[in-house]
Order: structure tokens, then sequence, then C-alpha cells
């Protein structure tokens, strides 16, 4: 089925990178256009967007960063509350969340999740580090 012309503003970015070719694929096929974004640089969505697609990754070794982008933040919550069509996998939704609170055991362990699946020689799973749309 084709939809209306759709954009798609999708977070890529050190602390969202993890996406499902798949997913992404199937969404340009139905006439999606996919509009890449940084939570962590960018201060705004991409103008236009129709929907919000914030994929998983490791928001918590970020946090910090993605905190003091209030811009991106504010923008973000603003869609949201105006309707927005929002899509949020693991990362994505702990983004969305109020607030996140970080043990030091859990960021250590996902900086080794990130290790070995970015070259650490990890099993990868079925998307990002080197086999995700990080370089789609």
């Amino acid at each position: 089925a084709q939809l209306p012309p759709v954009r798609v503003a999708v977070a890529r970015d050190a602390a969202f990178c993890f996406y499902y070719h798949e997913s992404l694929r199937l969404l340009e096929r139905a006439g999606a256009t996919l509009q890449w974004f940084s939570p962590l640089a960018d201060a705004s969505l991409p103008d236009g967007c129709d929907a919000l697609y914030l994929g998983g990754g490791y928001p918590e070794l970020h946090a910090p960063a993605l905190a003091a982008n209030g811009r991106m933040r504010s923008a973000v919550r603003a869609f949201c509350e105006g309707g927005g069509l929002v899509w949020a996998e693991c990362g994505g939704l702990m983004y969305l969340a109020r607030r996140l609170l970080r043990r030091p055991a859990d960021v250590a362990a996902a900086g080794e999740a990130v290790r070995l699946a970015c070259g650490g020689g990890g099993a990868g799973g079925g998307a990002g580090g080197a086999g995700g749309a990080g370089g789609a």
C-alpha cells in the first residue's frame, strides 16, 4: 500500500544508532521520506516532519549531552504534545521519559555492549553497530 507523502524524522547519532534496515526500507517503499537528525547535535526537528522515529541505542551513555540540548528536547516535547505521530523503540522510549536514572553498573554494562557490538568481537544483534543503519 502506498502512503500519501510522509516525512519521517529519524534520530541518528551516537545515542540512537540501532535500526532494523527492513523497517526503514519498508517505510521508504511505502512512500515515506526519511529525514535524518541528531538529538545530540541539532537544535530542532527537520522542517515539515509528519512523524518522529526514535530508534534504539544507548542514550544512557550520552545522557548529559542529551539533557543539555534543551532546544531539541523542547522541540520533541512540542511535537508529541501537538499530537505528532511518534514511534520509539528501546533507547528512543528512554529519551521520551521525564527522567533517566543511571546507575554506574548499568552505564558500564551499556558501554561494554557498545564495545562488543561495534568492533570488540560481539554478535551485534539484528541492527546497530557495524550491521545497523548508522551508516545508511
